[in-house]
This record gives structure tokens, C-alpha cells and sequence, in this order.
């Protein structure tokens, strides 16, 4: 009686030790933190133009952090002895790394295209200016008094594009200013054309 005593002790026994290890093997704590810096990693990337400047990094990033998003959700629905948040924390921590990675790809791009847009805005106005003054020249007439008019009505929405473009140099947006600059020299150009042709070349 005294031995089964003892064997029921034992098992029991191993029983509370396996408990033990399933419990601090298996019922680990939730990444919260870990998870909280991934995000505030990206959403700072986001801010700091990453979208905008690196747009795929940026995407792979967006991407890494909704993987390891997915892997503590999938750890959060098994049952409390089983889980294990192992690999979600390193995918966040590795989230955060790749976001400081990001953010010095999307500086360096940023002020390449920072470079280029002060480089074009000066000669953009001077082609705004060119537009202006080959519109006053243009041969006028019954037969194309509406057309002058359309020309004009453009011509007056790629000034005010430009002045736009001026504006987000000023805030720092240099890839919304690139964008309506790129934009105003291919109108302005095509205005400066057709004129020129109407004239006949003159």
C-alpha cells in the first residue's frame, strides 16, 4: 500500500512537472510591446515619406508587419498552453529594422528629388512666362477666338499649378512639387507648339 503510495506521488509529481514546462514553454507572453514599436516604426516611415519616396520598400515593410501581425493573431486563438510568441516577436523586432532601413533609403531619395525640382523650377516659370507671351502674339479671329480662349483658360490652370508646385517646395513636399512642375513644362511646351504652328513657324 505504502509503495503505491509512493508511485501515485511520483506520478503525480511528474505530472506538476510536465505542467510547469507546458506552462512556461508553451503559455509565453504576447509581443505587445514589440508589436506596438513595429507599428509606430511604420506609421513613422509613413510620415517621413516613405510611401511616397520608396513606395516598394515600403510595401515590403507594410507587408512584414502584417505577417507578424498574422502570426500573433494565430498564436492568440490557440489554446493558453500552447502558444508560443517566439516568432511574432522577432518578426516585429525585425519590422523595426527594416523601417530604419526604409527610412534612410526614402531620405536619400528625397533629396535626389529635392535636387532635381530647384534645379527645374526657375526654367518651369520661365516656360510659364514663354506661354504667356507667345499667347498674346497668337494670330487673332472670329475662326479661332474660341480656341484662344480654351488656351488661355489652360494655360491660366498650369500657372496656378506652378504656383502650387512653389508652395510644396516651401512645405518640403518635393515629390507632389516635381510632379505638378513635370506637369506644367509638358503642358506649357505643347502651348508654346501650337502656337508656333498656327503662326506658321514664326
Amino acid at each position: 500500500m505504502a509503495c503505491m503510495t509512493q508511485t501515485t506521488s511520483r506520478v503525480l509529481s511528474l505530472i506538476c512537472v510536465l505542467l510547469a514546462a507546458m506552462l512556461l514553454g508553451g503559455c509565453s507572453s504576447p509581443p505587445d510591446q514589440e508589436m506596438q514599436s513595429a507599428q509606430d516604426a511604420v506609421s513613422q516611415a509613413r510620415e517621413m515619406g516613405a510611401e511616397e519616396y520608396v513606395p516598394e520598400q515600403f510595401r515590403a515593410l507594410a507587408d512584414s508587419l502584417n505577417a507578424a501581425m498574422a502570426e500573433k493573431q494565430e498564436q492568440d486563438e490557440k489554446f493558453a498552453l500552447f502558444r508560443s510568441y517566439g516568432d511574432a516577436k522577432m518578426k516585429f523586432e525585425k519590422v523595426q529594422q527594416m523601417a530604419g532601413e526604409v527610412n534612410k533609403k526614402a531620405d536619400a531619395q528625397r533629396e535626389m528629388v529635392k535636387q532635381e525640382v530647384m534645379a527645374m523650377v526657375d526654367n518651369v516659370g520661365q516656360m510659364v512666362e514663354q506661354a504667356k507671351t507667345a499667347l498674346s502674339k497668337a494670330p487673332k479671329g472670329k475662326d479661332n477666338k474660341a480656341e484662344l480662349e480654351l488656351i488661355k483658360n489652360e494655360l491660366n490652370g498650369l500657372a496656378a499649378s506652378y504656383e502650387e508646385a512653389r508652395a510644396d517646395i516651401e512645405n518640403g513636399e518635393f515629390g507632389s512639387a516635381k510632379a505638378k512642375l513635370d506637369s506644367v513644362l509638358e503642358g506649357t511646351q505643347r502651348i508654346i507648339d501650337e502656337i508656333t504652328a498656327a503662326r506658321g513657324g514664326r
